[in-house]
């Protein structure tokens, strides 16, 4: 992720946390902490991506990660994902929160996808 490339350009400690990787847990990493919400997400254009609750325990759990990082002397607190479709969702929230449309807040991805699949995109987000 573009996280990881910036930490080790910069030397900077990174804490992957697994909150919802769609894999079996024993098949990743020591160095991955592992605080599974759930295991994937739901298909947004058919089902809710997570739960309400499930939502609210994720958050509790970042919060509680921040404080952790705060308490031992971190300064800054840089957060990404690791995720295929990851950009959709966070699309989806953005326009939601902001009543706007999925155009705008919808970007082409790290692959630099086409305008049939950014249009496809956007009529999953709206």
């Amino acid at each position: 992720s573009p996280v990881s490339v910036l930490a080790r350009r910069f030397s900077v400690p990174m804490r992957i946390v697994d909150v919802s990787l769609d894999c079996d847990p024993e098949l990743l990493p020591e160095s991955v902490v592992r605080h599974r919400v759930r295991r994937g997400s739901g298909r947004i254009d058919i089902e809710d991506a997570i739960s309400a609750e499930e939502a609210e325990q994720a958050v509790r759990l970042g919060m509680a990660i921040a404080d952790e990082e705060a308490d031992s002397g971190t300064d800054l607190v840089v957060l990404g994902d690791l995720s295929v479709g990851g950009t959709t969702a966070a699309a989806t929230l953005v326009a939601a929160l902001c009543g706007t449309d999925a155009s705008v807040v919808t970007g082409r991805g790290g692959a630099g996808i086409d305008d049939l699949t950014w249009m496809r995109k956007c009529a999953a987000i709206r």
